[in-house]
């Protein structure tokens, strides 16, 4: 019979017990080398979770209470519960914020204990560089979608993107090149220097195979390099123009049915928590608009809404994709959101 124990039971069920079951009974002897090992799997999303609480409880021999063991799982969502008692079964909890995601019973004999990988798709093969900036963290967010090898290039330091980027043979050792957005343009992206430079890197590294996705403020990698894509608010010859968004949160509507089918749903909320993100008014025949909704902009005193605005797009260039994304990952840290990049980077078997 499958033992129930409430999350907040643990302080309760040690001081119901008596002082006499206590002394009664001889507590059974734990071995700090005998262990449970494995990884957290969201039932529902099969996305790997990092920072779950997983625990267990250790029961004397009148099933009282006297003990747990608790550990977080890491960024690639794995975990070790350790310093068990021998030939037990154990009932694991796993936690997400105030919510028990998953209940499970393992048994223990005399060794340590190490449980598959469960319904989550195996770690992605992927090589990914992430140019990181001001306003996103998309490092952050690619070992729960099983993406672990990940080379992190500052984009804030401007020596250190240029070197990146100035060689056509760093892009080549990744499958995926991510931009945060807040990394530095000027010169870059943008504004003579090395920018032409750059541009064909990235032009040609997407018709070999490659795909770049870029997010928020890092637009004008996108509209610099593939003018003839996106017809963005304002003068698509400027850099930032199309920067007027305004802080809302979008009900978005899904319309590849691919992805709605992976989401299981047709509408989608977008935090736009900060202002002036770029605004995409309409794309190219070749764009395929994955997210739409009506984007509220304000633009010094004039505002407005556009309705219908693509809000998610991607678009092929030879061999390659170009991905972008009008909002921040890092304000759109949920499950949906997770499988939305998972789609967008992963390829399906």
């Amino acid at each position: 019979m499958q033992r129930i124990v409430p999350v907040l039971s643990l302080a309760v069920a040690v001081a119901c017990g008596s002082e006499q079951n206590l002394s009664n009974n001889v507590l059974p002897a734990s071995d700090p080398d005998l262990s449970i090992s494995g990884r957290v799997c969201h039932p529902e999303t099969q996305l790997w979770v990092s920072n779950a609480l997983v625990y267990t409880h250790l029961y004397d021999l009148s099933d009282v209470v006297y003990d747990s063991r608790s550990v977080t799982s890491d960024e690639i969502g794995a975990y070790t519960l350790s310093d068990l008692v021998p030939n037990r079964d154990y009932e694991i909890y796993v936690q997400v914020g105030h919510e028990i995601i998953d209940k499970f019973i393992v048994p223990v004999g005399n060794e340590p204990v190490v449980l598959p990988p469960g319904g989550c798709a195996p770690d992605s093969e992927l090589s990914v560089a992430v140019v990181t900036g001001a306003y996103d963290d998309f490092a952050a967010l690619l070992s729960s979608i099983g993406i672990n090898s990940v080379k992190v290039v500052d984009g804030q330091v401007g020596s250190t993107l240029l070197d990146f980027l100035e060689d056509p043979a760093n892009l080549g050792q990744h499958d995926v090149v991510l931009f945060d957005g807040g990394h530095q343009e000027q010169g870059i992206i943008y504004g003579g220097g090395a920018s032409a430079t750059i541009q064909d890197n990235l032009r040609a590294y997407v018709r070999s195979g490659g795909v770049v996705y870029a997010t928020d403020w890092s637009y004008d990698v996108v509209e610099q390099i593939w003018p003839d894509a996106l017809e963005l608010f304002g003068d698509d010859t400027i850099p930032d123009d199309a920067q007027v968004g305004d802080t809302d949160t979008i009900t978005a509507e899904v319309l590849d049915p691919q992805l709605a089918s992976a989401l299981s749903k047709d509408t989608l909320d977008l935090s736009y928590d900060l202002p002036t993100w770029p605004v995409i008014e309409d794309t190219s025949a070749e764009v395929t608009i994955h997210l739409q909704g009506d984007a509220p902009w304000r633009d010094g005193l004039s505002s407005g809404t556009v309705p219908g605005a693509p809000l998610l797009v991607s678009f092929p260039d030879g061999d390659g994709r170009v991905w972008l994304s009008t909002y921040r990952s890092a304000a759109n840290q949920g499950d949906e959101m997770l499988e939305v990049l998972s789609y967008a980077l992963i390829p399906a078997p």
